[in-house]
């Protein structure tokens, strides 16, 4: 992945990966986290609303189909390997 694409798509990413650990406690800048397998980052929070939307309604050939529209067209990444990410957002 490119340095230019990954410091737009890190942000996002690690926003999206943080608010799901949000309710366990304060993440500061700079803390780290662990990103589990088959974890899919989205570029556009909007996206991933309407991922999170399809995958809570059941519909699993919706999802899917979206899913793979999204990671076809690279406007999300699925990371099938765990990964440590830092937070460098000053404020979730």
């Amino acid at each position: 992945m490119s340095t230019r694409l990954a410091s737009k798509i890190l942000p996002l990413a690690l926003a999206v990966g943080f608010s799901a650990v949000s309710s366990a406690g304060e993440i500061r800048t700079g803390a780290t986290v662990e990103i589990v397998p088959n974890a899919i980052w989205f570029e556009d929070a909007g996206k991933w609303a309407a991922w999170r939307k399809l995958k809570q309604s059941g519909n699993s050939a919706a999802l899917a189909s979206y899913q793979d529209a999204l990671l076809a067209a690279r406007k999300a990444w699925q990371l099938f390997s765990p990964r440590a990410a830092r937070n460098t957002i000053s404020a979730l």
